[in-house]
């Protein structure tokens, strides 16, 4: 098995103990239970304690020291200081706080299903547009009359 870097913390106890200090310290002086602070006190890093609390006997510790740092935030959230980052925090460092949006789906419209043979032509349809029938007593009002294939028979404007 291969040995990575030897392991701050030599004991469980040793770790507990510490992240007592950690929080005392807090409660003395006024400050917020983080687990970055946690971190800091510790003398390691985020991504170090998430390791710890992977392995058997610290995991547990680690545990309870982040719920202690999210029961405080969420109290937090009551004091009405700070609520939009304690909301931030919660939601990026914590499971189950998260925004929820709901989004309604619907339809409107026509919907064409269109069965074809497979020996049929594979050439798509012309599509049909109902179009008022011009009126040939009506003269240019109703439009430049169309040769077949669909050039225009007279001249394209008035302003010759």
């Amino acid at each position: 098995m291969p040995m990575g870097r030897p392991l701050k913390f030599k004991t469980v106890k040793e770790l507990e103990e510490r992240v007592e200090v950690y929080f005392g310290e807090c409660d003395q002086n006024g400050r917020p239970y983080t687990m970055a602070g946690l971190a800091v006190a510790l003398g390691t890093s985020r991504p170090t304690l998430v390791n710890y609390a992977g392995r058997k006997g610290y995991a547990e510790v680690i545990q309870r020291a982040k719920d202690r740092c999210e029961a405080y935030a969420e109290a937090c959230l009551f004091s009405g200081k700070g609520a939009t980052g304690v909301i931030f925090n919660l939601k990026n460092n914590y499971e189950g706080w998260k925004d929820k949006s709901e989004v309604e789906a619907g339809l409107s419209g026509r919907l064409e299903i269109r069965v074809v043979d497979e020996d049929e032509d594979k050439t798509p349809p012309t599509p049909h547009v109902d179009a008022p029938a011009a009126d040939p007593s009506a003269g240019d009002s109703a439009g430049p009359a169309l040769k077949s294939g669909g050039e225009p028979s007279g001249p394209a404007s008035d302003d010759e």
